[in-house]
């Protein structure tokens, strides 16, 4: 069964909820994880950052350009034995799945792309800290 938080009520108090969704985030993602949403191709997390009460960031390993950063602003989130649902209530919302719950096409390729990551990762850190701050320049939201 899925539990719900409502960002919202928990903007000025951190809930226990939000902190065990938080440190669910943070296991999955350290463990290699996807993030997808609908109609789009699941993109292997190179770097996942939940800064905001209501708010995520994210980059896609391998990410070359600064667009490679995204963000989306929350007001729901629900989660599930395999995966995490951000939600907003226009409808839209971004699922976090660990690569080995995910539904891929290859999960091996996805596996060992995780692996060299964690190799070249530190080498990037400085261009994706950027690539967020230009997001926050466009507008902030993807």
């Amino acid at each position: 069964m899925a539990t719900y938080l409502r960002a919202a009520a928990s903007a000025a108090i951190e809930r226990p909820e939000r902190k065990s969704f938080r440190a669910w985030a943070d296991r999955t993602y350290a463990r290699g994880a996807i993030i997808s949403r609908v109609a789009t191709r699941p993109t292997l997390l190179g770097d996942f950052r939940w800064e905001e009460p209501d708010r995520i960031f994210w980059f896609a390993a391998f990410g070359d350009h600064t667009t490679d950063a995204r963000s989306f602003v929350f007001h729901h989130v629900r989660i599930g034995p395999e995966a995490l649902t951000f939600l907003h209530s226009d409808g839209g919302e971004v699922s976090m799945t660990a690569i080995d719950h995910a539904a891929l096409d290859d999960p091996d390729d996805y596996r060992i792309a995780w692996q060299l990551w964690q190799q070249v990762a530190p080498l990037h850190a400085a261009f994706i800290r950027r690539a967020y701050e230009g997001l926050e320049r466009r507008g902030g939201e993807d």
